[in-house]
């Protein structure tokens, strides 16, 4: 799901707010991210086998520009996906 540019706010707001610490990356220690401008799903894993419907955690991913490591944030807690929130 591509994130519309109020989505992209509220991504951005929340991480200013909840990320507090020592940004660097666990990997490479630099402190240059990207945020995906769009979500990602985590789906149970069902060892190969067709899952149709089911659970899946909806991602909001960050990435280091340096090295590629890739940090997932719980879209939902976010603000970004569902809550009966209206982000479009």
């Amino acid at each position: 799901m591509k994130l519309t540019k109020k989505q992209q706010k509220i991504a951005l707001d929340f991480l200013k707010k909840v990320w507090t610490q020592d940004r660097g990356c666990n990997v490479c220690s630099t402190t240059d991210w990207t945020v995906h401008k769009e979500l990602y799903e985590m789906r149970q894993f069902s060892s190969g086998e067709l899952t149709v419907g089911g659970s899946f955690v909806p991602l909001l991913m960050l990435e280091c520009k340096n090295c590629g490591n890739t940090l997932t944030i719980n879209a939902t807690k976010v603000g970004l996906v569902g809550q009966g929130e209206d982000n479009e």
